[in-house]
């Protein structure tokens, strides 16, 4: 398998082939209990202009699962 490129744009956005990834850490306040330390997935797109407007949301998404998570006081 290829390993994820960092690309430009955003700090979370990845490329592996010709496909976009989102890859965060996650915070280390919850990385005990949340069960890894890093999460990594597909943006479904080839396309570099959509990679980037997706990422942008999706970034916004994890930052409040996250917090969400912390909130929960696990």
């Amino acid at each position: 398998m290829e390993r994820l490129t960092k690309m430009p744009g955003h700090t979370r956005l990845y490329r592996r082939g010709a496909v976009y990834y989102h890859r965060a850490a996650v915070p280390t306040d919850i990385a005990a209990t949340y069960g890894k330390r890093e999460e990594t997935f597909s943006l479904k797109t080839r396309d570099y202009a959509e990679a980037v407007r997706r990422v942008r949301i999706v970034h916004s998404h994890r930052q409040a699962h996250f917090l969400a998570y912390i909130s929960l006081d696990v």
